[in-house]
């Protein structure tokens, strides 16, 4: 990992209504697969899942997490799922919205995190 340079990424998802329940689990990971392919070594990724009840409702809440938390167990890169539950999928503009609130929440923490490193003493 490049020593002090860690690259943040938020991605956000949201369930198309093409997604039945039967193949949620499947697209998820095809999800989180091209996430990780397009990571660096030193990127740190989250995805921001929009899940809606008709997907949601299918699955065991046990299930459910058991899935979820296996997406970072599987793909090193991606650090935690996010999951917001939302009554229907989201429209193109909602997304439009979200991904750019997301995009400077990045920003943030990028810029924060350059000047803790920056801060901090010089290694010898």
């Amino acid at each position: 990992m490049n020593e002090g340079k860690v690259e943040f990424r938020r991605t956000v998802l949201n369930v198309p209504m093409t997604v039945t329940p039967l193949k949620f689990k499947i697209w998820l990971r095809n999800e989180a697969e091209q996430i990780q392919n397009a990571c660096s070594e030193s990127c740190f990724a989250i995805i921001k899942l929009f899940l809606p009840m008709r997907v949601r409702l299918a699955f065991q809440r046990k299930e459910l997490d058991e899935f979820l938390q296996d997406i970072p167990n599987t793909f090193p890169n991606i650090h935690w799922v996010d999951v917001v539950q939302v009554e229907n999928s989201l429209s193109e503009e909602e997304m439009a919205v979200i991904r750019e609130l997301e995009q400077e929440k990045v920003e943030e923490l990028s810029k924060s995190v350059s000047e803790f490193l920056r801060a901090q003493p010089a290694k010898k």
